[in-house]
């Protein structure tokens, strides 16, 4: 019998076919339940709403539902079933902890939220790849990420979304993935900031926090939305300086490293931001020379940049603030954009826990034709 992929019974399937016992299975998905990892929550309809059962009640359908899938797979006659091989409700009240009388339940953090739901996602990702659908693979940099920008409001949901904003629908469903409205906090930090309305893109406040964390910060949206206009205002309302350079055919090493000239060698403006301080844009990234990317992805993994036009090493400044735009996710070239090249796992893995996308924003455009009406 052949069930839906990651729902419950085919992950109790799985373990039948891998030869468990119903023992082995249970102690094998316990864990799940116990930390309510998704698939193996089981959930009763209250006022229309779906709430967990009490966690003994769902160890309780876990081992009916071992039950009726072992038979449903044709494993249930076989004389591994013994009575011991039973799991009874009383053994697992036993199994786990009495509660403290008066005990408040403790909430959990966002921080331990977003702990606990990129290594689901990472287990995920790695089950799809056992079974031969490769879909991503998740560093420990959204961990380094996270932990800058949920202090400073962003919530485990937002990241969750920008993290796997590549991914298509289906899986972003599968795998438990909601849709973040990054408009609201904007605004939200953008009111507590008294940061004038009208005047700046509607998700510069969400923009700000990440340029505020010095995680690289990427822009993706139709050509004429607004992103280098927004990269500019992060650099003026955070008194830093703007330098940027295209990443389309063209460019090259030197536009980022500098250049040997009969005067001398010149330095690049994207050294004197990474070394000085300083915005710098990479424009059109997803359109850049795999060479190109090389350079910038050591320079951002690293706090240290190794020049390679000049032999000269530069430290990395405290008040640098990797921007780049980009009118696709990386993925390659579309319809729309048919001179886009596909980014890397590398470049991806650097870029993915700031990426926003923008919409048009037509108050850019008044700002632009300044306020007229």
């Amino acid at each position: 019998m052949k069930y839906r992929y990651n729902t419950k019974q085919f992950l109790i399937a799985e373990c039948a076919n891998r030869g468990l016992t119903k023992r082995q299975a249970y102690d094998e998905l316990k864990e799940m339940v116990r930390n309510q990892t998704k698939p193996m929550v089981f959930s009763a309809n209250v006022n229309g709403r779906r709430i967990p059962k009490p966690i003994g009640d769902q160890y309780a359908e876990l081992q009916y539902s071992i039950g009726r899938v072992f038979k449903e797979v044709g494993r249930a006659t076989s004389a591994e079933f013994e009575k011991e091989d039973e799991i009874t409700p009383e053994e697992e009240i036993q199994d786990e902890p009495k509660p403290v009388a008066k005990a408040k339940a403790r909430t959990e953090t966002e921080l331990e939220k977003f702990k606990r739901r990129i290594r689901e996602l990472r287990a995920f990702c790695e089950r799809r790849a056992g079974l031969g659908e490769r879909i991503d693979s998740i560093s420990m940099r959204p961990a380094q990420a996270a932990v800058k920008l949920i202090p400073l409001g962003v919530p485990c949901d937002a990241l969750l979304d920008a993290i796997t904003m590549h991914w298509g629908e289906d899986t972003r469903n599968e795998a438990g993935i909601t849709s973040f409205d990054f408009v609201e906090l904007s605004r939200k930090v953008m009111k507590d900031r008294g940061i004038p309305d009208g005047q700046y893109h509607e998700l510069f406040g969400y923009a700000l926090l990440i340029a505020e964390a010095r995680v690289p910060l990427m822009l993706i949206g139709p050509f004429g939305t607004g992103k280098s206009f927004l990269a500019k205002q992060i650099s003026e309302y955070l008194g830093l300086a703007y330098s940027e350079t295209p990443m389309s055919p063209g460019a090259t090493r030197g536009d980022l490293l500098g250049r040997h000239t009969l005067s001398g060698f010149i330095t690049s403006e994207f050294v004197e931001r990474y070394s000085g301080g300083g915005v710098f844009n990479f424009e059109e990234i997803d359109a850049s020379d795999p060479s190109m990317l090389i350079v910038l992805n050591n320079a951002l993994a690293s706090d240290e940049l190794f020049n390679s036009s000049n032999g000269e090493r530069y430290a990395k400044h405290p008040d640098f603030v990797p921007v780049s735009t980009a009118n696709t996710f990386g993925l390659g070239a579309n319809r729309d954009y048919t001179g886009r090249e596909r980014l890397d796992a590398a470049t991806i893995d650097r870029w993915r826990t700031g990426r926003i996308v923008l919409p048009l924003d037509e108050k850019i455009e008044d700002e632009i034709l300044g306020g007229t009406e």
